[in-house]
């Protein structure tokens, strides 16, 4: 069975990204493995920092649960700070990798401004460098890096069930979703026009 790991900087960056992706690829057997970072529990000011935490974890199994995605792991950095601790991490990264051999991995977009995002890209690029590994960045707060080669993702079968999953994550990341919520529509659609279906992710070719 061909394996593929997303690493997420935060538990909804998945779903927002390449939600679509990773059920097309779990429907032909794939198995996925989600790497989450932090929690994100400065995601909202009104919520004390462990109760987002508590909430978000819930938030994530049920979309693991529901996209039957299974293996989780979480990484338990600090939310605006991985800069500072991902390197943390670098031995269990390297650790899944070796155990796994996958076959692709998936990183946020290299011109992703949330500094979180470009903390975990970064890392995951400098440990992989002298690796022959397939790796794919996704988009989540939009962007186009021109410099990369694209692949889109017919993920029209899946769409429905992709903003179904989004809305888990209302109740913590309430602004987040709600801002992203018809640029994610528009995004598919346009991507979709690019290979001629409805709706579609795209990727950008790292390596």
């Amino acid at each position: 069975m061909k394996t593929i790991i997303v690493f997420s900087p935060h538990p909804d960056d998945l779903q927002i990204a390449m939600g679509g992706t990773v059920l097309k690829l779990l429907a032909e057997n794939i198995k996925v493995i989600e790497v989450i970072f932090s929690a994100g529990q400065k995601s909202n000011p009104h919520l004390r920092e462990e109760v987002i935490i508590g909430k978000r974890r819930k938030q994530s199994h049920k979309a693991s649960k529901m996209m039957n995605i299974t293996e989780t792991i979480y990484f338990n950095l600090q939310d605006m700070n991985l800069k500072e601790d991902v390197h943390r991490v670098d031995e269990e990264i390297l650790a899944l990798i070796k155990k796994h051999q996958p076959s692709t991995l998936y990183i946020p977009s290299l011109v992703d401004n949330h500094p979180d995002h470009q903390a975990v890209s970064s890392k995951i690029l400098e440990l992989t460098q002298n690796m022959k590994l397939h790796i794919l960045a996704y988009d989540v707060w939009g962007g186009d890096d021109k410099r990369y080669p694209r692949v889109y993702i017919n993920i029209t079968p899946y769409f429905r069930q992709k903003l179904r999953l989004l809305k888990l994550f209302i109740e913590t990341e309430w602004f987040s979703i709600y801002l992203q919520y018809l640029p994610i529509i528009f995004r598919a659609i346009k991507s979709g026009s690019k290979i001629r279906c409805r709706y579609a992710e795209r990727f950008y070719i790292i390596k």
